[in-house]
């Protein structure tokens, strides 16, 4: 079966170890991938004959992979190649029609593909809108797909009951149609005179005629208090909420009579409709009730509405390019020019991951550099060389992952990894866990030849990747939660405490049990919580501190059958990003509000104290966090928090020892009452995009400029030296970041 690559936002998911550093994760999206064209194909069709001193047993060239193209073979990229990548394992190009998905295509069904199938002959997935009759739809008009149109936005028939007004329709309520309603059976809107008795109306004999007994829908003895037949009532008055209307009918929605006694707001009658100013439901039309008002609204998604939401709180329709950072964006600068930092379709064009004491780059999903602590081969360079501390050393090479983009990428202590477009996920650096996942505990990038890494064995295609202090998870292409490192405190969820990846045959593992499709996915210290659209938040892991927000201190998956955990009692509104420190956890929310839990002995949860919350019964909903505006993305430390306002600055607080909240001392804020809303981080600009690391934090800036602030004890600023910066001086006081 085909699979299709699911890249969602950019999170900035950062933290850290109580003890041991931390990592942050950034999910790059709209990647580029370069197609193969089947003229790059031989002549032969996909087939080359070759002689059996140069073919396997399979058929494949006994030289397929050495990274040289021999005869008999269409190309070879060495370790690079693979089922999912330009050239495939047998060293035949990718093309569609193949049978594997490749670079380039979202399916590939080989001989199933077809323009009426669930992957289309040019390996497109089919879709309702594309404007090709596919499978499993009725009808398909590409653009002209509308509610209100022959074939509906669903690519579903227009038809009488379905609840939309379809062309010839005057009215549709749906599975309320019925001749004695607003809106008959047929589709036609009820009137006074057409023979049916609607709402409202006491009598309908069919005709205009006054006297004759029903007049104007009236029967002609509504009124005189006395009951007879034909009236539902008469009480001979004209209250109309008294239980018996003018009308000599019982009170309903759509008889033009307002009752309040019924919780009716307005009742404009067969007017009444979910796209105006009175609801079929007879209350009035507001933004956040669901239903998108004709001409005045553009969009209403109830209690999705938001800041962050694709609908906005006035029930404007998000777009890039409105300059509000969505939760579905990398960033949003205002304008549709690339080349200033944010790329025209709102994706960021440099994003960085940060370990406890090394930092990388990522320059348009295509080139990788990092500079920093080396020991452990994280730079990925073939060494154990620290680079950033010395003058002249930036900008870094470019690290050698291959010929692929990269989509997804986490640092942990002393390792990254990265999801490429090849759905592989590689990785590189410390290994002493496993949380490479290479089933040994052997460091990757510190001697030369190691680069670019092989790919980490997870059992199915990648989408994304967090990780915490020495782990590592990854949501792969079928919403499942692949983890492996470390997992003294059940980190990985799979109700053991040994390790995962370190020795032989244990990966692939199987999926953790999240117990939702993980839409969001953190990690930090030695937790990890998963949330999906709907707004629900679980996590599992370690829990001394309340970090898991269930009102104890019981680490969570380290036996089994705990998972899938409980929801976090998060408040009830949705929750559109996660982040995850060393001890504590915060939830951003679809109207810009912050709340958090947890471990709280440097303030930084932000409450004005240093009490702990979640490791006790009934402190969670904890309240909003006073920041002096709404925040539109978060990022955790090892005790540092830090929010990317919507006014595009930043605010830290929490420890600040280094200086890693960047204003110019080393006195934490929130610990004490009167500290919140905490002081703008001066960085010179408007900020597009927030990275916080364990101990050090980095801004990408409107115009492209990178700026980093806090710990600098092995160069991971980038600014040529071993000074901590912020900590008594401006963050100013040095150049940006020469990371290009």
């Amino acid at each position: 079966m085909s699979r299709v690559l699911s890249l969602s936002a950019v999170l900035v998911l950062p933290a850290c170890n109580e003890v041991n550093p931390l990592y942050t994760t950034t999910e790059l999206y709209s990647a580029t991938v370069a197609s193969t064209s089947t003229s790059d194909v031989s002549s032969t069709g996909g087939s080359t004959e070759t002689t059996s001193a140069g073919s396997s047993s399979t058929g494949v060239p006994v030289d397929c992979g050495d990274g040289e193209p021999d005869p008999g073979e269409q190309c070879d990229d060495g370790a690079q190649n693979g089922d999912h990548s330009a050239c495939k394992s047998d060293c035949t190009v990718q093309v569609c029609g193949d049978g594997s998905v490749g670079p380039g295509e979202d399916c590939d069904d080989a001989a199933s593909n077809a323009d009426d199938a669930a992957c289309k002959s040019d390996c497109t997935v089919q879709t309702c809108g594309d404007g090709a009759l596919g499978a499993g739809e009725a009808c398909d008009d590409g653009p002209n797909n509308a509610d209100d149109a022959a074939c509906k936005a669903d690519c579903t028939v227009q038809v009488c009951g379905d609840g939309f007004v379809g062309p010839g329709e005057g009215c549709d309520a749906g599975p309320n149609n019925a001749d004695d309603a607003l809106c008959k059976a047929n589709c036609v809107a009820q009137a006074c005179g057409d023979g049916d008795v609607g709402p409202g109306e006491g009598c309908d004999d069919g005709n205009p005629v006054d006297g004759d007994g029903c007049s104007a829908c009236v029967l002609d003895s509504c009124g005189d208090g006395v009951f007879q037949m034909g009236e539902a009532c008469d009480d001979g008055d004209a209250d109309p909420d008294d239980g018996c209307t003018p009308m000599c009918t019982l009170p309903t929605c759509g008889d033009e009579f307002v009752q309040p006694s019924l919780g009716e707001a307005c009742d404009d009658g067969i007017a009444n409709s979910d796209g105006g100013a009175c609801t079929q439901a007879c209350q009035v039309a507001v933004c956040g009730d669901g239903l998108v008002r004709v001409g005045v609204e553009t969009c209403d998604d109830a209690a999705f509405n938001g800041l962050l939401g694709a609908c906005s709180a006035t029930c404007v329709a998000a777009a890039c390019g409105d300059g509000v950072l969505q939760m579905h964006e990398g960033c949003d600068d205002g304008n549709a020019v690339s080349g200033d930092g944010c790329r025209s379709d709102c994706a960021l064009e440099v994003a960085l991951t940060q370990g406890f004491y090394h930092t990388c780059a990522l320059v348009d999903g295509d080139e990788l550099r990092c500079w920093g602590r080396g020991t452990y081969g994280q730079l990925g360079y073939g060494s154990t060389m620290h680079l950033g501390d010395q003058p002249g050393e930036l900008p870094t090479p470019v690290v050698d992952l291959g010929q692929h983009a990269v989509l997804s990428l986490a640092s942990s202590q002393n390792s990254n990894c990265a999801v490429l477009d090849d759905a592989t996920l590689r990785c590189w650096g410390g290994n002493d866990s496993g949380q490479l996942g290479i089933n040994n505990t052997a460091k990757i990038g510190d001697q030369p030849g190691e680069m670019p890494p092989d790919a980490t064995p997870l059992g199915e295609p990648a989408a994304a990747v967090v990780s915490n202090n020495l782990s590592f998870c990854t949501r792969t292409v079928s919403d499942s939660v692949r983890c492996m490192g470390l997992n003294q405190y059940g980190n990985l969820g799979l109700g053991v405490t040994s390790s995962l990846g370190d020795n032989p045959g244990e990966m692939p593992a199987g999926a953790t049990p999240v117990g939702l499709i993980p839409q969001l996915l953190a990690g930090g210290g030695n937790h990890f919580c998963a949330g999906e659209a709907a707004g629900e938040v679980r996590c599992w892991g370690r829990n001394h501190a309340g970090q898991l927000g269930y009102g104890d201190t019981e680490s969570r998956g380290d036996q089994p059958g705990e998972l899938p955990t409980p929801a976090v009692d998060v408040g009830g509104e949705v929750v559109v990003q996660l982040a995850v420190g060393s001890t504590s956890t915060c939830a951003l929310l679809v109207s810009g509000a912050v709340r958090c839990w947890g471990g709280n002995d440097l303030g930084q949860l932000g409450y004005g104290d240093t009490t702990n919350r979640g490791d006790g019964p009934g402190e969670l909903p904890t309240p909003d966090l006073d920041l002096g505006g709404p925040a539109v993305r978060l990022g955790l430390g090892l005790t540092t928090s830090c929010a990317l306002m919507a006014d595009r600055q930043v605010r830290c607080w929490g420890r600040n020892v280094y200086g890693q909240l960047g204003v110019g001392s080393t006195e934490p804020i929130g610990d004490q009452a009167g500290e919140m809303p905490p002081a703008v981080t001066p960085l010179g600009g408007d900020v597009l995009a927030l990275f916080v690391g364990p101990a050090h934090n980095c801004a990408l800036l409107v115009g492209g400029d990178v700026r980093c602030w806090g710990l600098n004890n092995y160069g991971q600023l980038g600014i040529g030296s071993l000074a901590n910066l912020g900590d008594d001086e401006a963050v100013l006081s040095v150049p940006p970041v020469l990371f290009e």
